[in-house]
């Protein structure tokens, strides 16, 4: 495909470079840069945890357990099963990068406000399936 003269390879249109950062309990969270595909919607994060337990950015109990939030508050859900819960797992003291993958297609019109965390749990050391209601994590980009 071609838009404004130039070749579109696998439908990518632009990067929009962010570094907005966001630090609450001891979580750093750093949305680097946001990739528009003319299908979907690419958010590269980074997660610094220095808690001293580990954490899960979200159980996938709940449909809405990372949205991206547009200017019109509409919230999209990321597409989760794009990630493992391993993926998804920040040990202590641990830094990660992420992609995070959200069904959006490409509009001019769109502009996007925050990415909220809404489901950010404590991974309990004890028990494999035991997990710990830790917070949300609104991030304005």
């Amino acid at each position: 495909t071609i838009i404004n003269d130039k070749i579109n390879i696998n439908g990518y249109v632009k990067r929009i470079v962010k570094n907005k950062e966001y630090v609450k309990d001891k979580i750093e969270l750093v949305i680097e840069s946001i990739d528009l595909f003319m299908d979907y919607t690419v958010c590269n994060i980074k997660i610094v945890n220095s808690n001293s337990c580990n954490i899960i950015l979200d159980t996938k109990e709940k449909k809405d357990g990372i949205v991206l939030v547009d200017d019109n508050d509409l919230q999209y859900n990321y597409l989760s099963q794009e990630l493992s819960e391993g993926d998804l797992l920040i040990n202590k003291n641990q830094t990660k990068s992420l992609r995070l993958k959200f069904n959006i297609s490409y509009r001019t019109d769109i502009k996007f406000t925050s990415i909220i965390f809404g489901n950010i749990t404590e991974k309990s050391e004890l028990a494999e399936d035991q997990y710990l209601k830790w917070g949300k994590i609104q991030v304005e980009i």
